[in-house]
């Protein structure tokens, strides 16, 4: 079962080989984990940035029911009133068969020891991974009002 919650984003469950379920969700406050961007740096380092941007194209492709392909990791920090609302890395995705749009943005998160994704289509007004994050922001603080209510 899919939810829209904004133009462009959507909450999925990404189903794993052991059965267990991932959901997709939009968060607010500083994103937490340490990251780092596709360079060179320990093997080590890299099956673990290489299985995350798998685990996010995963989501990529549940969410968009289309094949993904990853372009670039692109570090994004998102104020608001002199305070950093979001810090992370979204991972770029060029998209083969969605009907609307030609690029996904997605990143990866942590809520306890579980890992979640959030994933938002390219779909104007959503053109870069700035905006992917904005809407996202949006979708989450939108959804808390209409709870408080």
């Amino acid at each position: 079962m899919s939810k829209v919650f904004a133009e462009g984003t959507r909450r999925t469950p990404l189903r794993e080989a052991g059965g267990s379920v991932l959901i997709l969700k939009a968060r607010l406050g500083r994103w937490c984990d340490r990251y780092a961007l596709d360079s060179s740096r320990s093997r080590e380092m890299v099956e673990r940035v290489s299985e995350r941007i798998e685990n996010i194209k995963k989501a990529v492709e549940s969410h968009a029911g289309c094949r993904a392909t990853h372009v670039e990791s692109n570090p994004v920090t998102e104020g608001y009133l002199n305070q950093i609302v979001w810090e992370g890395v979204v991972e770029v995705f060029d998209l083969d068969g969605h009907p609307k749009a030609n690029r996904a943005y997605g990143w990866q998160f942590w809520e306890g020891k579980n890992a979640q994704y959030t994933v938002v289509l390219g779909i104007p007004p959503i053109d870069s991974p700035n905006a992917a994050v904005r809407a996202s922001i949006a979708a989450e603080a939108e959804k808390m009002h209409d709870n408080s209510q």
